[in-house]
């Protein structure tokens, strides 16, 4: 199955992606932190990521590998096939990046000769180390700033969320995830508290 139309752009913030999974949209949170009015278009409609349908969000700025740089948002109306994993991948396990990047193409000469097309990626790539709540994955092609928040897939199952590289790099092969399995317990100590 086609699971792209799920994996989606993020406007009004940093350029980044996330991702719906159930009735919520998943990125990181470093994306749409500092942002007031951040939001995503699914099927021509415009969803709006406020606090009026936060559930999470944290930027996770002392960089801990026991934080979550992660942001969580109830879309209510939409319902993904895609599910959060449960499991911890292994090193080595054989997995897909789904991801926008943006490309810049001249239909003319002068500042408004540009045209941007935001475009997803898939690249398939390994895990290679844990960290805490991330682990580390190998891509078949690199990275970069702009991709923060998506997915990271096996089948239907999204495995982590995309953070960035570990040295602060702009861009890489190998990169970090935040752990489903992690954001699974976010998500219900958060339920406890409601």
């Amino acid at each position: 199955m086609d699971y792209s139309k799920y994996i989606l752009p993020i406007n009004g913030a940093l350029e980044g992606t996330g991702v719906l999974v159930g009735n919520m949209f998943i990125t990181a949170g470093h994306v749409v932190a500092d942002y007031a009015k951040p939001f995503v278009v699914f099927s021509g409609t415009t969803y709006n990521l406020t606090s009026d349908n936060k559930i999470f969000v944290d930027d996770n700025a002392s960089k801990s590998w026991e934080g979550f740089d992660l942001a969580l948002f109830r879309i209510e109306g939409i319902e993904s096939p895609l599910e959060l994993a449960s499991f911890i991948p292994i090193n080595n396990s054989e997995l897909t990046s789904m991801s926008y990047h943006t490309v810049i193409s001249r239909t003319s000469e002068g500042i408004f000769g540009a045209q941007e097309n935001r475009i997803l990626e898939n690249l398939k790539g390994k895990i290679v180390g844990h960290y805490g709540n991330y682990f580390e994955c190998l891509i078949d092609g690199e990275l970069s700033m702009g991709r923060s928040g998506s997915p990271l897939l096996y089948g239907k199952k999204v495995v982590g969320i995309l953070y960035g590289d570990k040295d602060g790099k702009k861009s890489s092969d190998k990169v970090l995830f935040l752990s489903s399995n992690a954001i699974i317990s976010l998500i219900e100590k958060v339920s406890n508290n409601l």
